[in-house]
């Protein structure tokens, strides 16, 4: 079986975003590959399996209140992919509100037609790391001059990169702690 370099690539990414291999642990496996001390096709037939089950197990939570969802087989055809945060359980209409994430709209959506969302890839979770940690570093840096009043124009940058990180991560921890702040 001849297995491309895409293919192999997809697969340990996969690896990293369900978080069943770390990044010291990935730069090992390449450079095993590099020496010679494994092939492709080894390193395809481990992993492989291991991803679906991973990915799997993922989107087999049921839904619940705050989790990040993606809609699907939905009869309005333009809201399938969508993503969106589950709210609240209607059990009168047996429905979910979910707060779409592209437009703030919240819908009422049947649970057979939400599933938990995939985590995000590594280099969008890196930039609402970043965009998270700036925030939280001006409002550490606004704690510190307390007596002085709020700059309003550092409060809207706070809201600004915390909107922006939630664009890149929606799940990410350290945007929602920091809006707690």
């Amino acid at each position: 079986m001849l297995v491309t370099d895409s293919e192999l690539d997809r697969i340990l990414a996969l690896a990293r975003r369900y978080s069943l291999v770390t990044e010291t642990s990935l730069r090992q496996i390449l450079s095993s590959l590099a020496e010679g001390s494994t092939t492709e096709a080894a390193l395809l037939s481990e992993w492989q399996p291991r991803c679906e089950e991973a990915q799997t197990a993922w989107m087999q939570y049921e839904p619940e209140s705050g989790m990040l969802v993606q809609l699907h087989s939905l009869s309005k055809q333009e809201l399938n992919g969508e993503l969106g945060e589950c709210s609240m359980w209607n059990s009168d209409k047996g429905r979910w509100a979910v707060r779409l994430l592209s437009s703030s709209a919240s819908i009422a959506v049947r649970a057979v037609n939400v599933k938990r969302a995939a985590p995000a890839k590594s280099e969008s979770r890196d930039k609402a790391w970043d965009s998270a940690a700036q925030a939280i570093e001006i409002l550490s840096s606004m704690r510190r001059i307390a007596g002085a009043g709020y700059d309003p124009s550092e409060e809207k940058q706070v809201t600004t990169l915390l909107d922006e990180a939630e664009k890149h991560d929606f799940a990410c921890v350290m945007v929602h702690q920091a809006r707690g702040d």
